[in-house]
């Protein structure tokens, strides 16, 4: 029996996305979980497109495994940012920009 083609597409990123997550283990679960969420996402919704920018027609479940990598990577990225950021003097920052516009 065959898989559904969304089976056969997305296989390739969440794949590449497990195989990322031993990287990344000191995130909890829920972000590990939305971390695999979003590399499975960018390989889904990205892999076709990439293959075609990159001239790689015939290998678009390795442009998918990449891509399910890749995403990993980016999520951790933003997680990181947003560890430190100093929401305190962001809204320092709007509170002074509202003032300025209000008067």
């Amino acid at each position: 029996m065959d898989a559904p083609p969304e089976v056969k597409d997305v296989a390739p990123g969440a794949v590449g996305a497990l195989v990322a997550l031993r990287w990344y283990a000191r995130y909890g679960r829920w972000q590990a979980a939305l971390m695999f969420i979003g590399g499975c996402a960018l390989s889904y919704f990205g892999s076709a497109t990439v293959a075609g920018w990159l001239s790689l027609h015939g290998s678009i479940g390795l442009t998918g495994f990449l891509l399910g990598m890749l995403g990993m990577a980016v999520i951790a990225k933003v997680f990181d940012f947003i560890e430190q950021v100093d929401v305190s003097a962001i809204w320092t920052i709007i509170r002074d920009w509202i003032a300025r516009k209000l008067g």
